[in-house]
């Protein structure tokens, strides 16, 4: 039952659902994040095929490799995944903290490492907005944790979190 004056978790989760699968909106999503990572050379999103996309078909490029879900350990051995995985990190960090845009379902399945030793991102059917406010709070926090300030660091969760009922201020900081 949704609580007095406001909206029930199963309708939360069914408006959820179809964001996610309205294929114009992610069609969208991927046009804009392919652009946001235009810059990193080893990070690609397929290109949206217009001519053959609607609401409901979604067409792209192919990425030809393999979905990191399936590489083996083997395969992961065979591979220094370092400088990738830290362009991916980076990406992220450009994405969040500069374009307040995110793939917010970064999974394994979501990755795809393509033939050419790139890492592409798929599957835009979830995004987050990263708000101005909260962009520069979460710049604030890093810094704070890169100077090993964590009463700052401390300060500015607070500032970010939505506090529960039984949150004690001193035993989080």
């Amino acid at each position: 039952a949704a609580p007095a004056g406001g909206v029930g978790h199963d309708e939360v989760a069914v408006a959820a659902l179809r964001r996610e699968l309205d294929y114009g909106r992610e069609a969208e999503s991927l046009r804009r994040m392919r652009d946001i990572l235009e810059p990193w050379d080893r990070l690609i999103v397929p290109e949206v095929i217009d001519d053959y996309s609607t609401a409901v078909v979604l067409t792209m490029e192919l990425l030809e490799g393999v979905n990191l879900s399936r590489l083996s350990p083997v395969a992961r051995l065979g591979e220094d995944l370092g400088p990738l995985a830290e362009e991916l990190f980076r990406g992220y960090l450009d994405q969040a903290l500069i374009h307040g845009f995110v793939h917010a379902d970064p999974h394994p399945g979501n990755l795809i490492l393509t033939r050419d030793a790139r890492l592409g991102l798929v599957d835009l059917g979830m995004v987050a907005v990263v708000p101005g406010h909260l962009r520069e709070r979460l710049i604030r926090l890093l810094l704070a944790v890169a100077e090993g300030d964590g009463s700052e660091a401390a300060r500015i969760v607070e500032r970010i979190a939505r506090k529960l009922d039984d949150y004690d201020s001193n035993a989080f900081r």
